[in-house]
């Protein structure tokens, strides 16, 4: 795992609707989503931050995880799979 004083902030952000599959960790589903929908190979540097919420869909509970993921040397071409508009 990377220091967290090395991850510097970048004007690019992307919140994907992260859904692990069976048997996945939490790190290997952020590293998978993010090469799905960016085309960039990066890798876990930490958890920033952690929220639970009641009473979401169908009545159960719902927990965010943002993740710091840094790219791989030379990844510095993004290549969108889903659409660029916020």
């Amino acid at each position: 795992m990377q220091s967290m004083d090395t991850i510097r902030p970048c004007t690019c952000t992307k919140c994907a609707n992260l859904c692990p599959l069976a048997g996945e960790n939490l790190h290997e589903a952020a590293e998978r989503e993010v090469l799905e929908e960016t085309g960039v190979v990066a890798r876990f540097a930490g958890l920033l931050a952690v929220r639970q919420a009641h009473g979401f869909a169908f009545g159960k509970s719902d927990l965010f995880f943002c993740c710091a993921l840094v790219p791989e040397p030379g990844q510095t071409k993004l290549t969108p799979c889903v659409s660029r508009e916020c």
